[in-house]
């Protein structure tokens, strides 16, 4: 082999290499959102903008503590990646059974970020999706509609997240049985 049929070999695989990274990422998020098994977490809603990314509403995804499942809970450092077991509640929700330092062989399960064990043995973590963008003309009206809604007899708000092997993506967020873009949307059309 020449010298050239080196460099054209070697070019080859470092742009194949390059594109397979963010092919094989997308994948994996359109994977989870078709196969996964859908949750529902209750959230309390932001609407913040990105100037790189657009609108989106930063949501604060519960709960956000359970039972730690290990012998090590003293090894524990802020930021520790662990695996929430997940269940759904009587109301329909989600909750985490325990949080393990590895992933389970068997049930849903989700990748959190542990801050500490407190002394009870309660893991206290922050599940890693905090945003679901929206149309720009509507986040502010779904703003303005979660900040409506915050009272005792509102509907719950919440992110339907789709979780498999670790990883969540959310579909959707919801006020009540509505997703929140088309409560939006019906607010700009009665507007009109």
């Amino acid at each position: 082999m020449n010298k050239r049929t080196i460099l054209i070999i070697a070019f080859s695989l470092s742009a194949g290499l390059q594109l397979a990274m963010p092919i094989s990422m997308i994948a994996r998020y359109e994977l989870t959102l078709r196969r996964g098994e859908a949750f529902k977490f209750r959230a309390a809603p932001a609407d913040p903008y990105d100037p790189f990314r657009g609108r989106f509403v930063d949501l604060r995804l519960e709960p956000t503590e359970a039972q730690w499942g290990g012998p090590d809970a003293e090894s524990v450092r802020r930021d520790t990646v662990a695996c929430g077991l997940l269940a759904t509640n009587v109301h329909g929700f989600a909750e985490f059974s325990s949080i393990l330092r590895s992933a389970p062989g068997t049930g849903a399960w989700l990748r959190v970020e542990v801050s500490h064990v407190d002394s009870a043995g309660r893991a206290h973590f922050r599940i890693p999706l905090d945003r679901f963008y929206m149309e720009e003309d509507l986040a502010p009206k779904a703003e303005r509609i979660v900040r409506s809604m915050r009272t005792t007899n509102a509907p719950p708000i919440y992110a339907l997240v789709r979780v498999r092997k670790g990883m969540g993506v959310i579909e959707d967020v919801y006020v009540g049985e509505k997703s929140l873009a088309q409560a939006a949307a019906e607010a700009e059309d009665e507007a009109r």
